[in-house]
């Protein structure tokens, strides 16, 4: 039985005639598809103007880390503050309405809280500390509280918890690994959806670690990971509700052909609806910011080298470190049905957004500030997290003019 009120089974799909005309019409794989532009100057602009803020310096609300916000049709505020170990909620206002849940480990408490979500009228927390789920009305009361045993996984990776529930209680699991696993086994990495009722799982969609975290041995073959900010492999996104995920190929160009970027939508159980490729024009990456990212990389090995220049030599020879910028930072799906795309991630500079209808056509451009983390998005607004202050972060709303 699904978990949710209001909710509908998703209707699965196998191999349909609406995946197989998408990739007729524009399939990656086949010729006589040009690319679209992701680069066209003559996209309308859309204006992102701030109309509400919560927290921050100076604001009566005082908001700890704040880890998720997800956020209803009414524009009431759902904000997952793990460090205190509640939801706080807040109306369209930026009115505090109630709190969801509190510390402890008994029903309707959690422990170690990191994902959030709504489905219908039901706000779903996963407590990786409990290694449950728990449901919520949205007025804050208890549904139920369910404990996630992860299917098994295919070697070498090991079944973590999810990091999404859908309508039809069904599951986005992560994965782990060893560090002993060998980079060859990173480089195509299922994205699995778990069934509610039989935890039968299905591929829904490919990921890659290969350049995003990458397990190398020392001199004395102690296995360590070089993770790289600057990292161009393929991700998977989900719709909120689950309904559709999008797979972003962002592969750095190596030859002298034109740089393009791949985006594929897919309902919620990986029947495709959509491919296209976009060209762009890479941006080459400063030499500060190669040694900023290596920088990083070696305070990350946690002194696991005496002498720090050996650690800057042996991060610097096993991070990827691409000479230009990726084309896609990240991607999310609007509660519209239009999908956005962060593209090239730039210090100091104001983020790019492109929108793409339900068919991939682009339609618009909008930049949103550079300490902003985007978490929802509707037909006429977004919400994210300004992280420009570390000591007193805030929620943020910006109309979207256009």
């Amino acid at each position: 039985m699904a978990p949710f009120v209001r909710s509908t089974r998703t209707t699965r799909h196998r191999a349909g005639a609406r995946g197989l005309l998408a990739l007729v019409a524009c399939g990656s794989v086949l010729a006589g598809c040009a690319p679209d532009s992701a680069d066209a100057a003559a996209l309308p602009q859309w204006q992102a103007v701030e109309d509400l803020r919560i927290g921050g310096p100076g604001d009566a609300t005082q908001l700890s880390r704040v880890d998720q916000v997800v956020v209803d049709d009414e524009g009431t505020m759902f904000v997952l503050q793990s460090m205190e170990g509640r939801v706080r909620v807040f109306d369209a206002d930026g009115n505090e309405i109630r709190d969801i849940g509190q510390r402890g480990n008994e029903p309707g408490q959690f422990d170690r809280a990191f994902g959030m979500g709504l489905v219908a009228d039901t706000v779903y927390v996963i407590d990786f500390g409990l290694r449950r789920v728990t449901y919520f009305s949205k007025e804050g009361d208890l549904i139920r509280t369910h404990q996630v045993s992860p299917p098994p996984a295919a070697e070498p990776f090991r079944p973590a918890m999810p990091f999404a529930v859908f309508a039809d209680g069904s599951m986005a699991p992560g994965h782990s690994w060893p560090a002993t696993v060998p980079m060859e086994a990173l480089e195509r990495v299922p994205q699995l959806r778990v069934d509610a009722t039989s935890q039968n799982a299905d591929t829904v969609g490919w990921l890659s670690y290969e350049r995003t975290a990458r397990r190398v041995a020392d001199a004395q073959q102690r296995p360590l990971m070089v993770g790289s900010p600057l990292t161009d492999d393929a991700f998977v996104i989900f719709a909120a509700d689950g309904s559709r995920l999008v797979e972003i190929d962002r592969r750095l160009p190596t030859g002298s052909g034109p740089a393009t970027f791949g985006v594929t939508v897919s309902d919620g159980w990986g029947d495709t609806i959509w491919t296209r490729r976009y060209d762009y024009e890479p941006i080459e990456i400063d030499d500060d910011v190669i040694e900023q990212a290596v920088t990083l990389g070696v305070q990350r090995l946690n002194g696991a080298f005496p002498d720090e220049a050996d650690a800057y030599t042996f991060v610097r020879s096993s991070m990827f470190l691409p000479v230009s910028y990726p084309p896609v930072a990240t991607a999310l799906f609007s509660h519209d049905g239009t999908l956005w795309l962060q593209r090239e991630a730039i210090r100091d500079q104001p983020q790019r957004w492109l929108i793409l209808d339900e068919s991939g056509e682009t339609t618009a451009e909008t930049t949103l500030p550079e300490d902003l983390r985007v978490m929802a998005i509707g037909a006429n607004a977004v919400w994210g997290v300004d992280f420009a202050d570390p000591n007193a972060a805030s929620v943020v709303r910006y109309r979207i003019e256009g």
